[in-house]
């Protein structure tokens, strides 16, 4: 039962991740990346502030599990919104699904088990893929939008991974908020330095709050306590449903529509998350 539960939350969370590439492809018109990350989290950590208020000593606890995910996290938004203004919300929902077979292998290098036959042939489909998504073969040239989306997902791999290891030792509020927390206070430091410190127009402000409250705050609270009862493998291969909910959603909002060639390199890569389930049972 636990287990059903545990696939039921993160199945949720893809849903919601689903809607946010249309939202980011928006107000990436109207903020900076930097802006973005930082307020998100920010906003995100606040809205969870209450609910941990009397907890001080699990907060200190948590404070190493927090930095290592709340770093992982602020540069996986900032590269996916960073990319984003270059390339279109399908393709950037469609290679961040790309960390399922990143995540097998980051489990091989670390965990040091050998690599299966499935494994290699889900990252060679997946890199075929991105290449179809990305690459265009006439003038053989990358999209730059696409190559930065593809940086994010290392992040967003190892997030996964480390997520699987501290969700099964600390409180998952409270694991969840420190997060939060450390991502908003280096996207601080990065915006400072950068100075892309903005002030937000309503608009801005109303995406902005339905990003934190529903697509981080209660997203990360189901992703933590979904990784409680589920491998980080299994977990990356449930969050391969995120790039069909984000393209249904781009079609509907953004009225984007992918060519061919593009359609093949995204069938690629969920192919690839099959192959991935096999290396999966195989390892």
């Amino acid at each position: 039962m636990s287990i059903r539960r545990g696939i039921l939350a993160l199945v949720m969370v893809t849903i919601l991740w689903g809607t946010t590439f249309s939202a980011i492809k928006f107000i990436m018109n109207r903020i900076p990346p930097s802006a973005y990350a930082t307020y998100r989290s920010l906003i995100a950590s606040l809205a969870l502030f209450p609910f941990i208020f009397n907890r001080g000593k699990e907060v200190i606890r948590t404070i190493k599990a927090g930095f290592i995910l709340g770093v992982l996290y602020f540069f996986g938004l900032l590269l996916q919104a960073w990319g984003m203004v270059y390339t279109t919300a399908s393709n950037a929902a469609f290679i961040t699904s790309f960390n399922v077979p990143l995540v097998c292998l980051l489990e091989v290098i670390i965990l040091r088990r050998k690599p299966s036959l499935a494994l290699l042939a889900s990252m060679a489909m997946a890199i075929s893929g991105v290449l179809l998504l990305s690459v265009e073969f006439r003038s053989f040239s990358f999209s730059y939008g696409d190559l930065i989306v593809l940086a994010c997902t290392i992040f967003w791999a190892l997030q996964i991974i480390y997520i699987d290891k501290y969700s099964r030792m600390h409180n998952v509020l409270v694991l969840t908020f420190m997060q939060l927390v450390i991502s908003g206070l280096v996207g601080l430091v990065v915006c400072g330095v950068m100075s892309e410190i903005v002030r937000l127009d309503e608009i801005s402000l109303s995406i902005l709050l339905y990003l934190a409250i529903f697509c981080s705050s209660i997203t990360c609270l189901l992703q933590v306590y979904g990784q409680r009862f589920t491998t980080s493998t299994q977990a990356a291969i449930i969050y391969t449903l995120e790039p069909v909910f984000a393209s249904f959603f781009a079609t509907i909002l953004l009225h984007e529509i992918l060519s061919l060639k593009q359609y093949i390199g995204s069938l690629l890569i969920l192919a690839a998350t099959y192959l991935a389930i096999k290396s999966e049972v195989e390892l």
